[in-house]
């Protein structure tokens, strides 16, 4: 089993924030991990791996340009003159 399929979501937050993990990776891992269990267990009538890569994808743009936004915005605003 990947390692990436027990993280919580916090934990996940945390790792796409600080660039060391990419929602996608995270979706390819899950989407394996469905692959193997699913014919045994049969908790999916259907997987739809490409829109899944392809939300990811999205996810991992709005995470990279929220954290820009957010350094840029600490170091950028203004300062109150008192």
């Amino acid at each position: 089993m990947s390692e990436l399929t027990t993280f919580a979501a916090h934990q996940l937050l945390a790792l796409f924030r600080s660039g060391r993990l990419s929602p996608v990776e995270v979706t390819n891992a899950v989407l394996a991990r469905i692959e193997q269990l699913n014919p045994t267990i049969n908790a999916f009538c259907l997987v739809d791996a490409a829109i899944t890569r392809d939300k990811a994808s999205s996810a991992g743009k709005r995470i990279a340009t929220t954290v820009l936004l957010s350094v840029y915005w600490k170091v950028c605003q203004p300062r109150s003159r008192i």
